[in-house]
């Protein structure tokens, strides 16, 4: 896996995911973040464990924590980053007032995302199924533009699924 930066900050990869201003969907937490073959994985702990101890990437990566400086890594852990992002996603701060409408529409987003990576999909296919550019879809997966239930439903159908709706009483 490649990455490019365009002048406007814009990463992309060779899959073709582009993530606007270089910053991914979802601001996932700060790590301890060992490079291992120059893969950077993700692990649970928050600061470097000492050397010598057993980390457990959250790809499922054994690593023995060493008494030298990481080498800079080549690419990040995918795996990792994407247990992450599902971990992030799941995550409700007790704090925050809860939304049905909006906490349905990002875990039907956050599924629609699931369900095009495991299909090996990128975004520039599904933009190609639409019939517009990958920062679009990109957008529309951060929920940055506004979009309707057809947008939804063709999101969808570009993955060979569809949308069942339902509609129940709240409570």
């Amino acid at each position: 896996m490649s990455w490019r930066v365009d002048e406007n900050g814009t990463v992309e990869t060779d899959e073709g995911d582009s993530f606007p201003g270089g910053r991914h969907a979802l601001r996932l937490p700060e790590c301890y973040r060992p490079v291992v073959g120059g893969v950077r994985h993700r692990t649970k702990f928050r600061a470097p464990p000492p050397p010598g101890e057993w980390v457990t990437a959250l790809c499922g990566l054994l690593y023995q924590v060493g008494s030298r400086p990481a080498p800079e890594p080549i690419y990040d852990c995918h795996s990792c980053d994407d247990e992450a992002e599902g971990q992030a996603m799941a995550y409700q701060p007790e704090t925050a007032t809860a939304n049905p409408y909006t906490d349905q529409l990002d875990t039907l987003i956050g599924e629609l995302v699931r369900m095009r990576r495991s299909r090996g999909l990128t975004q520039r296919d599904v933009a190609a199924y639409f019939g517009c550019d990958a920062p679009t879809v990109c957008r529309l997966e951060k929920r940055e533009r506004e979009f309707t239930v057809r947008t939804l439903q063709g999101y969808a159908c570009a993955l060979r699924y569809r949308i069942v709706m339902v509609i129940s009483p709240l409570g």
